[in-house]
């Protein structure tokens, strides 16, 4: 019985992968190349849903509730929508990083594939925060939205005014 070493094996496979893929072709036919998009591009397809996210914690800021729920609908509604849009953010990573989604880009450029993984981690860290019996917070949820905001603060350079 031979033992194969699993790292010459994975690496022989990638290389011939991309020797496949630099020919101009799938690497398997019907089956679209695994590419690299743009920092442009994936500010594109997540400035929506950062934009979505930052306006609900403005509106829930300025209305006081991180402090104190008031009783307002924004305090009220506030986490469950916050849950939405946390969820987003990390679903759409998802579906922009999946080769056989329609909405697939590829994945980042190292440029800034620490900044989607942190957004993408931070956000599912808040939406778990938020995803309890009525999306009633977790303690110390605020810190945790405080990560994301600063996370998300990261993107500004990539994305239009």
């Amino acid at each position: 019985m031979q033992v194969v070493n699993r790292n010459a094996l994975t690496l022989a496979v990638v290389a011939a992968a991309l020797a496949l893929a630099s020919c101009g072709g799938d690497v398997i036919p019907g089956v679209p190349a695994a590419r690299t998009a743009t920092p442009t591009q994936y500010a594109s397809a997540l400035n929506g849903a950062i934009t979505s996210w930052q306006k609900e914690w403005e509106d829930f800021s300025n209305e006081g509730c991180p402090i104190e729920d008031n009783g307002s609908p924004v305090c009220k509604l506030g986490p469950s929508t916050m849950w939405t849009k946390a969820s987003t953010i990390a679903g759409t990573i998802q579906l922009i990083e999946l080769i056989d989604s329609p909405y697939y880009i590829g994945a980042p450029p190292f440029e800034i594939s620490k900044l989607t993984n942190d957004t993408y981690t931070a956000a599912q860290i808040v939406a778990a925060d938020l995803s309890g019996p009525d999306h009633e917070p977790i303690d110390g949820w605020l810190a945790d939205v405080a990560s994301l905001n600063k996370t998300l603060d990261g993107w500004a350079p990539y994305q239009h005014p």
